[in-house]
């Protein structure tokens, strides 16, 4: 029985919209990691970050969406009794992140509670996620060792992972 998803994957990947979905699918409570580490006007707190990430991650039940690769991430995916990591290609995430920021520029995220902005420091980090994790997938398999995880690259896959889910 699956009670605990950890959904991981670059910026843009889509990790917030299929958190929604296995949350939906599997009747679990989704979390979502940027709500937890950011504080309005988008200040970072991550002294309350690892406060607000432990008490998640010791509830029974979740899907968390982000990666925060610092802060526990590996204790977070060993709870997890299936790990879903999302990939794919750099244009299609800069795309998908731009277009979130124009067509809901100034309007609060339901995700975060905080406001969509245009940030060009983000748009680079999307560009280089790729080259700097260019096998992210593999990694988490490996750091696993043997524990469920699930690599999905496209639009159909995702689609038949959410149909084997129910």
């Amino acid at each position: 029985m699956i009670r605990r998803v950890a959904v991981i994957g670059g910026p843009g990947t889509g990790k917030t919209t299929l958190a929604r979905r296995i949350g939906d699918r599997l009747g679990l409570p989704v979390v979502h990691l940027d709500a937890l580490f950011w504080r309005p006007g988008w200040v970072e707190d991550r002294e309350g970050f690892r406060v607000r990430h432990r008490e998640a991650m010791a509830r029974e039940e979740w899907v968390m969406d982000g990666n925060y690769s610092s802060f526990d991430r590996l204790e977070r995916l060993e709870r997890a009794d299936l790990v879903v990591v999302l990939e794919a290609p750099r244009l299609l995430c800069l795309t998908r992140a731009l277009r979130r920021s124009l067509l809901h520029y100034g309007r609060t995220r339901s995700d975060i509670g905080l406001p969509e902005r245009l940030d060009l420091v983000f748009y680079r980090w999307i560009w280089g996620w790729n080259e700097r994790n260019p096998a992210f997938g593999d990694e988490v398999r490996g750091e696993l060792g043997g524990r469920p995880v699930v690599v999905l690259r496209s639009r159909r896959e995702i689609a038949a992972f959410l149909e084997s889910l129910s």
